[in-house]
């Protein structure tokens, strides 16, 4: 794959021209489509400054599923950059300037955050340090997309007027793979990456929760931190002078709905991507769980639909006949905190785990995950998280790291509920 730029009409295009060997379909459910994406360029920002290490990275993000063989960057790199691309099997990076320098940010610097709008990266900005700079990507709409980013830009306008140096970059990277959406799952981090230097970032940092970490509500604990996932992007990033941060890696969705609502800054976050500002759809997946989740904290009693409006949502009912259901570990906690009696939760009760299983250990804060986080950090998030859940204590973390479901999931018992559950839906 050979990747060039040009700054052009107030933006940085990034151009691919892959080589015959490269897989442009690598798997059966998206492929490379595009071979152009841009970044808009802010004012008075001279995108030529840009630190090639930092476009290299972006190149990365883009277009590592589609390559193989050999990746060539739009400019030479740094020797510590061109080291970490070694962490790469499948294709070789080129070319490697021996005496240009790595990038390295100055003492003055400041965490940097890929933030979304969501409860995750909110509850993350909230643990961070104060001088956080969180960066939203603008992603163009598309005709006929169910995406309203209306509520996450309100979000980014609050963040500004409680002081923050927020900044929304324009991106278009979703576009260039069909379907659209992001070619790598941290790639919500190229305009981070673009204004690492200009904004002097000593990291970046992304809402990874525990349920994307280290499995809960899949079906095994893994030990994220020797992954192959952190072992890639983790490098990659370091290599870049940028080090990946994940601050609520040991947080489950329980624990960031929990830090939203102490939080002084936690007004601003919305999940849903599909409703205006503070008015959620109430059609998707994530209004489900999250609405499930926060009637079983007492805090959405009012805003919340009936249960038999929940369980109509067509988005909800794709998951719940799944096994697993997705974030199952999230519906399992709700249901054992929700009132008996209701048909829906009764029934979806004798489908989640087992019942006597206990999660109150879910609000609670795994600080195993501190080494997610660079060094200079730990300190402030340990504090934090200290102060909005607390450490999760020996036997806690005792589940955490045997968590299994591969037993129950097999079951009889949970296929006959499964079907029963369905059923039941069915009928909505």
């Amino acid at each position: 794959m050979k990747t060039s730029t040009q700054i052009k009409d107030g933006y940085i295009r990034f151009k691919f021209e892959p080589s015959k060997e490269d897989p442009v379909h690598p798997v059966e459910h998206y492929k490379l489509i595009g071979r152009k994406m841009k970044i808009k360029i802010p004012d008075g920002v001279d995108a030529k400054k840009i630190h090639p290490d930092h476009l290299a990275l972006i190149t990365i993000l883009t277009i590592h599923p589609f390559t193989r063989g050999e990746m060539i960057f739009p400019k030479p790199v740094s020797k510590r950059f061109f080291e970490a691309t070694q962490v790469v099997s499948r294709y070789k990076c080129s070319p490697v300037d021996e005496e240009l320098e790595a990038w390295n940010a100055s003492d003055d610097s400041s965490p940097g955050l890929a933030f979304s709008g969501g409860a995750d990266s909110t509850a993350a900005l909230a643990v961070m340090p104060a001088t956080t700079v969180p960066i939203f990507m603008d992603r163009p709409d598309k005709k006929g997309s169910l995406y309203d980013k209306s509520a996450a830009i309100e979000s980014c306008r609050q963040l500004k007027l409680l002081g923050f140096n927020m900044q929304v970059i324009e991106c278009d990277v979703e576009h260039i793979r069909d379907p659209v959406g992001f070619p790598t799952d941290v790639a919500n981090a190229i305009p981070a990456v673009f204004l690492a230097s200009v904004l002097n970032l000593n990291s970046i940092s992304f809402g990874t929760i525990l349920e994307s970490s280290y499995g809960t509500g899949h079906r095994l604990f893994r030990d994220y931190p020797n992954l192959s996932h952190w072992r890639l992007w983790g490098t990659l990033f370091t290599g870049a002078g940028i080090p990946m941060a994940l601050p609520v890696a040991g947080v489950s969705e329980v624990g960031t709905r929990l830090i939203i609502e102490k939080a002084p800054l936690g007004y601003v976050a919305q999940s849903c991507i599909r409703g205006k500002w503070q008015v959620p759809c109430w059609d998707c997946w994530k209004c489900f769980r999250k609405g499930l989740l926060g009637v079983a904290l007492k805090l959405d009693m009012q805003s919340v639909p009936n249960m038999e409006s929940l369980f109509s949502i067509k988005e909800a009912v794709k998951y719940l006949i799944e096994i697993p259901i997705k974030h199952e570990n999230i519906i399992a906690y709700a249901v054992q905190r929700l009132p008996k009696g209701d048909l829906f939760i009764d029934t979806l009760g004798q489908r989640v785990l087992d019942k006597s299983m206990e999660l109150g250990w879910l609000e609670n804060w795994f600080d195993g995950s501190l080494e997610l986080v660079p060094e200079v950090m730990r300190e402030h998030i340990a504090e934090k998280l200290e102060f909005y859940l607390g450490r999760m204590d020996e036997a806690g973390v005792a589940k955490l790291n045997s968590w299994n479901m591969d037993k129950f999931l097999t079951s009889k018992k949970c296929i006959k509920a499964q079907e029963k559950l369905a059923a039941l839906i069915s009928k909505q």
